[in-house]
């Protein structure tokens, strides 16, 4: 009878020995009146004295409910029920199953256990206590004891957590010992020096004890420990060894073996352990959503709460009604044998559209995005943050002095939220039966809020970077206008502004800001229909749209090319006028800009103009153009003004040959960014920005080819490539004043890089078609890429490389150098570190090996350091060694001015000439090296990466299918087992029953139809034809008992009797319906068997498919990269169970055996083992001893088209 006993934890209930336990429902029922006397029963039982203490941690406390059950030793049986609700009420130790871990914290949990005695009902015994009463088991023994569970935790906010974990496995190991050792509080704090002092500020303590009198609460270390040695002093006191206060675990015997009477009223059944685990962590799931909605309530502003306890709320609601539910159906389970109904509650909870984990965790992720979106715009200084329109409105109306108010309306951030969370609330107080809703579709959980796509984030956030520049510029109005932000009406989805005096609207929807005039024109006034040259005066006027609030215009001038002196004003005063009239010196030019000054504030300045630009024998004043013949009047009546007149003109009209192609650029190409000793001009380019990643720069003046001419022999192309900070751009700089031809001595300098690009993590080309003039005889484009770093690494700047290199958009074939960038001294740069460069390498082919180049920035001319780190670092070698060229940007924009006969700054500057020289007349010899093989190289990594991802994804899918093939062999061997215990419900009776009986060849009998029996016995008939001619006749019956007319009979081959026949009776109706439900399940379930291991052969196929396009793209990267960087099929596998190993994740164990397994197919040797369980249920049930796949592995691995498999 050992054999049907189960030990089962008490979890702080009341239990005696001789008491009665239905397990069906987990109750305890009281023995019934059997004339025994508690004496009585005390000396049927045998008592046990154990003193034994065990002191143990346990790390990465992740507070799932099923690790938490294998501490407290509960089994399957009580897993379902807690699972439940069933048994819902926790007392002592057992409250640790309460216990929830907040986000942010890094936890460990001690152990103490004792156990001081044991309580066994004598096995001869035990018949003597049996009754029912609805039980199922009978309590033959308690153990009894106490124990503890100390949840250690560290807060996480200012410590790594691998810090953290250290500082507890040193707490915990220190505890555990000094319980063990029965050490004092103070020898227990010496035990820490000062460092670790610090850290047990930041430990807390949860006690979770037997015998415990107060509530659970947070301590201190001191003050747990103080606790816990209490604890283990008390409970190894001999009054408490003695004592049966407390039970820890109880002893259950089923009663259908000690009484066979039971029958079915013994009988109970335990529903799937795998259901009860999906749904814990279901449970825990959600329970860990409640818990970071709560965390988020209590640390975010009062705003945000009532949606986040909303939430709560429809979180716990839901998770109580599946609680319900799956109680029901768990009682009914244990009665019926039937888990389909639990299926299907497991089920819902896992793909429900509201309250899935994944979709309430995504509302939390939508409530985090906009709370930093609020945030951000609350702390906008110089801008007020309203949450809603209404008390935005109020505060303008509570102004005592009518202000205007400019308000930025942007689309609302919790649209979606809160209609999830008006669906979920709706979902509840429909809902009376836990079910699926089909009509609440799962379309929109991929709707993202316009605050999470990065499109749409961009365009609201320029718009508001857009305001708050326009704040700015125009802080000096804040006594009488007011800056706001808020919300838009629901279903708004584009920013507009608003305008209000007070609380009065003035405008609304505007979608722009106030912007410059436009068409800013000048005239000259006229006299007599002539130019009036006697008085220096202009009209200045433009246009610009009528607003709808009040507005005027500013106007600025100042002489030409006095950039120190201060802009003099002029404002117009009439409403809607766009002109006014200037005057100035006689002989001289002045520039003119214009804005509008709004009550919302001003706009930009227009572009600069001069009235030096104006040629007066072009423009009439109204527009019209002057004869040719009006210069020379001009000249003749007015000789002093044409003298002063043709001067001007033949200085901007008459072109020079002489000017070099730098002073061209400088004067028509190039814009004036600084002025000095040089000055220094931006390039004028011209952007073609394909997307977002990839900028394409036309450097100097558009030219009649629309598009580089890559495939010309004259065109070269680079590509740069090195860490941030490496002076790349300086570097292009140079190169373009190089280009350019630009002298020591010419008072400009270029630069081609824009300050915004410089930092920026797309890959930019800047192309410079040749011209006459230029320091090199071929048109050239340099691609500048993204800036490596520590922060950002190498992987995501490597994939926009490659990007650039295959973008459909960017048919570049071939390149002529790819230049590794570093500074000198900079031995620690990222792009010196052999995986940065391998990095690099990987995308391109073999065939580039000898364009590679190193260029050294920030270089004196002397042997550089990290030219012996590169070649430590696997740089690769060209068939001529490591070449590599210096460059020293330091003077590229140095002052020019000649202080001393020597200039230090000269000399460098003319070696630096010297040394771009050098470069570009061997990139002039450099042959272009086609990117086919690179693209090649490429595409086949991808697919190699892409073949990992879905190795990962079909282990996944292999392991869902061993699952499923155990899980349904584990059915049909219950099921079978209940059809056994149910085959017993019919029986063999003997009954006498009418039947046909044949007669002898030759002979009939006369039958009576209707009556069913023998009237005449058989005769002899030779002629049995005509025998039927006699019935015909009708012939009556003349037997006794045959009331029936002669047309009822007939001459037959048979004759009716009475035989005894056995039969089989049903005698238990329910014992019929369970066999044979059980014989429907578990046909369904084998042919479900069947479908799985077809999966599972599927599975394993495609698993090897993959492994040989893995190994197949291995052997052309080895062939065709320049830097293969792979690894062997099984160096791949086994990083993989490196991997598992070290997540130890739900179900690694089967992970690993089936990597195990492919390794084993691999080298050709697969034998199933007996400690193989997928093996065994993977291979052995498909009925083969060795996957067929591996005979095309090698076939693959060597010669392989994609899509073959």
């Amino acid at each position: 009878m050992d054999r049907y006993v189960i030990e089962m934890a008490a979890l702080g209930r009341h239990f005696q020995v001789g008491d009665l336990y239905n397990y069906r429902n987990d109750s305890i029922l009281p023995l019934l009146d059997k004339g025994l006397s508690r004496d009585s029963i005390h000396s049927k039982i045998s008592t046990e004295v154990v003193s034994k203490i065990q002191v143990e941690s346990f790390c990465n406390d992740s507070g799932l409910s099923y690790e938490k059950w294998d501490r407290l030793g509960i089994d399957d049986h009580l897993r379902s029920s807690i699972a439940a609700g069933i048994i819902d009420e926790f007392s002592g130790s057992s409250r640790y199953l309460t216990d929830r871990c907040k986000p942010g914290q890094g936890t460990r949990t001690v152990v103490l256990r004792m156990e001081s005695r044991k309580d066994l009902v004598h096995q001869e015994d035990i018949k003597s206590f049996c009754g029912f009463n609805q039980a199922t088991h009978l309590i033959v023994g308690v153990v009894y004891g106490a124990q503890a569970y100390c949840v250690v935790t560290h807060d996480l906010a200012d410590v790594e957590e691998e810090e953290a974990e250290e500082h507890l496995s040193k707490i915990t190991s220190i505890m555990e010992k000094a319980l063990k050792d029965n050490r004092n509080l103070n020898d227990f704090m010496e035990q820490f020096d000062d460092r670790e002092a610090e850290h047990l500020a930041r430990v807390k303590f949860r006690l979770y004890a037997d015998l415990q009198a107060h509530s659970v609460r947070e301590y201190c270390v001191s003050e747990a420990y103080k606790h816990c040695l209490h604890f283990v002093r008390h409970i190894q006191k001999p009054e408490f060894q003695n004592s049966t206060e407390n039970a820890i675990a109880v002893v259950l015997c089923p009663l259908e073996f000690i009484v066979p009477s039971a029958g079915t009223l013994g009988q109970y059944r335990d529903v799937d352990a795998d259901l009860v685990i999906q749904y814990s962590r279901i449970s825990d799931s959600l329970n860990g959503i409640m818990g970071m909605a709560d965390a988020a309530r209590t640390t975010g502003s009062r705003a945000h709460r009532v949606p986040l306890r909303q939430f709560h709320d429809a979180v716990a609601g839901y998770q109580e009604k599946l609680q319900k539910s799956l109680k029901n159906e768990i009682l009914k389970a244990r009665a019926n044998a039937n888990d389909q109904e639990i299926e299907r509650i497991i089920h819902i909870a896992q793909s429900h559209p509201l309250f899935k984990p994944s979709r309430l965790e995504q509302w939390l992720r939508f409530k985090q995005s906009e709370w930093e979106m609020i945030e951000k715009m609350a702390n906008m200084k110089g801008v007020v943050f309203f949450a809603d329109r209404t008390r935005l409105e109020r505060v303008l109306a509570d102004t005592f002095v009518p202000n205007f108010a400019l308000v930025l309306r942007i689309p609302p951030v919790d649209c979606e939220t809160n209609a999830m969370l008006e669906r979920m609330r709706e979902c509840l107080n429909k809902c009376v039966e836990l079910m699926l809703d089909i009509s609440d579709k799962d379309e929109d959980e991929d709707g993202l809020p316009w605050h999470m796509i990065q499109r749409k984030r961009k365009q609201v956030l320029d718009k508001i970077r857009e305001f708050a520049n326009h704040a700015e510029k125009n802080k000096h109005l804040e006594d009488g206008l007011q800056f706001s932000i808020t919300f838009g009406d629901p279903g708004q989805g584009n920013c507009h502004y608003s305008v209000y005096e007070a609380d009065n609207l003035l405008k609304d929807n505007l979608i722009a800001l106030p912007h410059p005039p436009t068409d800013l024109r000048i005239n000259y006034l006229t006299k007599d229909n002539a130019i009036d040259l006697k008085t220096s005066a202009v009209r200045i006027s433009w246009n610009y749209p009528d607003t709808g609030y009040p507005h005027h215009f500013v106007v600025e001038y100042r002489p030409k090319g006095s950039c120190d002196k201060s802009w003099m004003q002029r404002k117009t005063t009439i409403p809607g006028e766009h002109q006014t009239i200037i005057s100035f010196p006689t002989g001289s030019a002045i520039e003119i800009r214009v804005a509008v000054d709004t009550c919302i504030g001003r706009s930009d300045f227009t572009n600069v103009i001069d009235t030096g630009s104006i040629c007066l024998n072009d423009l009439h004043t109204d527009g019209a153009h002057y004869p040719i013949e009006m210069k020379e009047n001009a000249v003749w009546n007015y000789p002093s003004y044409a003298k002063l007149l043709f001067s001007i003109h033949s200085r901007c009209c008459t072109p020079s040959d002489n000017r070099r192609i730098a002073e061209t650029f400088a004067l028509e190409n190039s814009v004036l960014i600084h002025r000095g000793q040089p000055n220094i001009h931006l390039l004028n380019v011209k952007e073609n920005s394909i997307d977002c990643d990839f900028r394409w720069m036309d450097v100097g003046p558009s030219l009649a080819i629309p598009t580089p001419s890559f495939y010309r022999r004259d065109h070269k192309i680079i590509m740069l490539v090195g860490a941030t900070g490496s002076g790349k751009s300086t570097l292009i700089d140079g190169m373009m004043n190089y280009i350019l031809g630009v002298h020591w001595n010419d008072p400009f300098r270029f630069k081609c890089v824009r300050e915004t690009h410089s930092q920026t993590s797309c890959v930019t080309a800047y192309t410079i078609r040749h011209q006459d003039g230029m320091s090199i005889p071929y048109s050239i484009t340099i691609i500048d890429t993204p800036g490596y770093s520590k922060d950002t690494g190498v992987t995501s700047h490597s994939r926009k490389i490659e990007r650039f290199l295959t973008h459909q958009n960017i048919r570049i074939d071939h390149i002529h150098a790819v230049c590794f960038v570093a500074a000198s001294n900079d031995v620690e740069s990222t792009i010196t570190q052999p995986h940065t460069v391998d990095s690099v390498l990987s995308l391109f082919g073999k065939e580039v090996k000898d364009n590679i180049r190193l260029l050294i920035t920030f270089a004196d001319m002397v042997h550089p350091p990290v030219v012996d780190t590169c070649s430590s670092a696997t740089f690769p070698f060209t068939s001529s060694g490591l070449t590599y060229n210096q460059f020293d940007n330091s003077v590229l924009y140095a002052s020019n001015e000649e202080e001393d006969d020597v200039c230090f700054d000269q000399l460098f500057w003319r070696m630096d000439q010297e040394n771009y020289g050098a470069f570009f007349a061997h990139l002039e010899k450099m042959n272009a090296k086609d990117l086919g093989s690179t693209r090649d190289v490429i595409q086949r990594r991808s697919l190699l990466n892409q073949s990992l991802r879905e190795i990962e994804r079909g282990l996944e899918a292999y392991l869902v299918n061993v699952e499923n093939v155990r899980m349904f062999g584990r059915k049909i061997k219950e099921y079978g087992d209940q059809m056994e215990a149910n085959k017993n419900f019919m029986v063999e009776q003997t009954d006498v029953r009418l039947l046909p009986v044949k007669c002898d060849k030759g002979y009939v009998c006369y039958n009576c139809r209707r009556c069913r029996r023998t009237c005449e016995g058989p005769v002899r008939s030779i002629r049995f034809d005509y025998i039927r001619g006699m019935k015909k006749k009708n012939k009556q019956c003349a037997h006794l008992f045959c009331p029936c007319p002669a047309t009822e009979h007939e001459y037959q081959p048979f004759q009716w009797r009475h035989v005894a026949q056995s039969v089989m009776i049903t005698t238990d109706e329910e014992m019929k319906a369970a066999y044979e439900s059980n014989s429907n399940d578990k046909l369904t379930s084998e042919q479900l068997l069947e479908h799985c291991q077809n999966e599972l052969k599927m599975s394993k196929a495609t698993l090897f498919c993959l492994l040989a396009r893995v190994g197949s793209s291995c052997l052309l990267l080895e062939a065709t990269a320049l830097r293969a960087d792979t690894l062997s099929l099984a160096d791949y596998l086994s990083l993989m169970k490196s991997r598992v190993a070290e997540e130890q994740a739900p179900g690694y164990v089967t992970r690993l055996e089936i990597l195990n397994e492919l390794q084993q197919s691999l080298s050709g040797n697969v034998q199933p083992t007996d400690k193989s369980p997928v093996i065994r249920d993977g291979i052995q049930m498909m009925g083969c001893d060795e996957p067929y796949e591996l005979k095309f592995v090698d076939k693959f691995a060597n010669s392989f088209a994609i899509g073959e498999c």
